[in-house]
């Protein structure tokens, strides 16, 4: 085997054990989301599990502008 053909075959080598490697482990550096807000009157209030327990006037409640418009 030449000296090029054993250059040719490491490079191989190595790049099939990269790409498993990455394989491997599920993507998980390019899966990571965006850290999620958690502001009192932004929009990802909407969606997801509430957190608002109880009624009453509590800051993460959802209510009309004022009382004649429910």
């Amino acid at each position: 085997m030449s000296w090029n053909n054993r250059s040719i075959l490491l490079a191989l080598v190595f790049l099939f054990v990269g790409l498993c490697t990455t394989y491997l482990n599920g993507f998980e550096e390019f899966a990571d989301p965006a850290p999620q807000q958690n502001r009192s009157w932004g929009p990802e209030q909407a969606v997801g599990k509430p957190n608002t327990p109880q009624a009453g006037d509590i800051s993460t409640a959802w209510a009309s502008r004022s009382r004649d418009d429910q």
